[in-house]
């Protein structure tokens, strides 16, 4: 069976997102909270957020932040086991189960907990696209 091709804005239709802490410029005033893509506009490099408590916002790409694919976490356990951080393995086997089980949102909160789980789990929004394209690359694996 084919795989249906997939527009790039479509990857980041209910996709749940971070505005990061360390934004310079937000108008929407959310830095910091959490919310779920509700429009994507590749070519205007823009989504459109839903917050927790409802209100929205527009921002760019490279300023929302969310977790890697699944395959990336997955790559990431074994970067975590591989440099014997035992304080964030039970952690990011959470998030990978929590992905897993569809509950992204919680998994993204959940990433922020500590700097390493954050290091090994979060990625920028622009960047997602082209860690799904090509995640050996992205990632460093060699073949």
């Amino acid at each position: 069976m084919m795989k249906k091709k997939v527009h790039r804005s479509e990857l980041f239709l209910g996709r749940p997102v971070r505005v990061p802490l360390s934004l310079t410029t937000d108008p929407a005033e959310h830095k910091g909270s959490f919310g779920i893509i509700l429009e994507a506009d590749w070519e205007q490099d823009k989504a459109i957020v839903q917050f927790e408590g409802g209100n929205t916002g527009y921002y760019q790409f490279n300023a929302l932040e969310t977790l890697y694919p699944k395959k990336a976490l997955l790559y990431s356990l074994s970067m975590v086991r591989a440099q014997k951080y035992r304080d964030e393995i039970d952690t990011f086997r959470k998030i990978v189960s929590l992905v897993i089980q569809g509950a992204e949102l919680a998994a993204l909160k959940l990433a922020y907990s500590n700097l390493r789980t954050e290091e090994f789990a979060v990625t920028r929004l622009d960047q997602l696209y082209e860690m799904k394209r090509d995640l050996r690359k992205y990632a460093g694996i060699k073949k």
